[in-house]
């Protein structure tokens, strides 16, 4: 998951940024991003599997996925977002385009990739889980659902309590670095 997540998170926030600046990239991934972000990613999981068989492959293709297109949209939306009045007034200071999208844009994009990161988590971890139960051979989702058909509701009970724990550790990981990155934000 990891994995799947830090490749999903750096080519989506990368690819959102590109979005937000260029008008051409913009068109030529709106349509395949419109289409692939309203399916729900859970609905994709058989086809990954189809595709991919059932070991690791799908499921890290799937997050990655997953993970590109929430951080992709944040991204945008946040530089989108990026008050016209602040970038006047770089270009009035003399800024070149790389110094705004350093200092102006990105900054202000900040907070909003920061949230789809957090959310993408989340998504991450509930399509690993559901991977493993629906096509996995490992994972704590495989145990739950073999405890599950075992009738060992202790184990179902301490797996969904780990996935939960897992889960809460982990945005509590990004509250905290976004208050570290993205210190200005609300103030």
């Amino acid at each position: 998951m990891g994995i799947a997540f830090t490749l999903g998170a750096i080519l989506g926030v990368g690819m959102g940024l590109l979005r937000a600046m260029s008008r051409d990239i913009d068109a030529l991934w709106l349509v395949p991003a419109e289409i692939l972000r309203p399916i729900p990613q859970l609905g994709l999981v058989p086809i990954f599997i189809l595709w991919f068989g059932i070991g690791e492959l799908s499921k890290v293709l799937l997050i990655l996925l997953s993970v590109f297109l929430v951080t992709m949209v944040n991204a945008q939306a946040g530089a989108a977002a990026t008050s016209g009045d602040v970038l006047r007034a770089a270009q009035s200071l003399g800024a070149k385009r790389w110094q705004m999208f350093l200092y102006v844009i990105l900054p202000s994009a900040l907070p909003q990739i920061m949230t789809g990161l957090r959310v993408a988590m989340g998504m991450a971890l509930s399509i690993l889980v559901a991977a493993e139960l629906l096509g996995g051979d490992r994972g704590l989702g495989f145990v739950v659902l073999d405890a599950t058909n075992f009738f060992r509701t202790s184990y179902v009970f301490a797996g969904v309590l780990l996935i939960g724990l897992i889960g809460l550790v982990t945005d509590r990981a990004f509250v905290l670095i976004a208050r570290r990155w993205v210190h200005w934000h609300r103030q």
